[in-house]
């Protein structure tokens, strides 16, 4: 098929930026905030740095569940898809047909 145009990749991965973002600020940052203010260092990193206390565990289980010659059905990647279809698309996932809500990135 013809390459991707440049700016669908780009949309395409910022929908990933912000799937991250949630993910790190709804579940790794109270996650994290738990464990490491019972700790002086701990609290010293919180203010420095960020720490993403379940990139790893969501990364693993990806790769665990799909294998590495499936990962296009992670669920992230059918909302990625989904959110930045050109035209209008359907998905299936699970028992469900969902439609893209939108035809332009």
């Amino acid at each position: 098929g013809a390459p991707t145009p440049p700016g669908d990749v780009l949309a395409h991965e910022r929908v990933h930026v912000l799937q991250q973002v949630f993910v790190l600020t709804a579940w790794s940052d109270p996650f994290a905030r738990l464990a490491l203010d019972r700790f002086g260092a701990g609290r010293w990193m919180q203010r420095h740095v960020t720490v993403d206390a379940l990139g790893w565990v969501v990364g693993t289980v990806r790769r665990l569940t799909y294998g590495s010659d499936q990962l296009e059905r992670f669920p992230a990647e059918f909302e990625a898809r989904f959110f930045t279809a050109r035209t209008p698309a359907t998905f299936r996932l699970g028992g469900a047909t969902l439609a893209s809500p939108r035809g332009g990135v």
